[in-house]
């Protein structure tokens, strides 16, 4: 798993590549709480390109929303691909975020 994180003013954006499983969610868990919330007001999960998230990245997803939301109010997943974004429906866990996800043509739409 890749993963670039960038800060513009008052936005952190995680944009992250490849499977989620064990060891790559914790390297997630930390590279995130490297980063100051101070001023932050939006943040945004990128998994445009995840191929693959198992149940220690989808906890870390939860850490990471609470970590969020006593910050910045709740956190944005952008372009998740259909089965990542049908796992995590079926998980109960999309009422947690805002979602963009992925049409078949790989043009986005609104959020979910």
């Amino acid at each position: 798993m890749n993963i670039d994180i960038s800060r513009h003013e008052h936005s952190l954006t995680l944009t992250l590549q490849g499977r989620i499983e064990e060891l790559e969610a914790e390297t997630l868990k930390q590279r995130f709480r490297e980063n100051r919330l101070d001023g932050i007001q939006e943040t945004i999960l990128d998994l445009g390109q995840v191929t693959h998230i198992g149940r220690s990245g989808i906890g870390k997803l939860i850490l990471i929303y609470k970590d969020i939301t006593f910050q910045s109010g709740k956190p944005k997943i952008i372009k998740t691909p259909p089965g990542i974004y049908d796992k995590l429906k079926k998980l109960s866990l999309i009422k947690f975020f805002l979602f963009q996800k992925f049409i078949t043509n790989n043009l986005s739409h609104g959020i979910v």
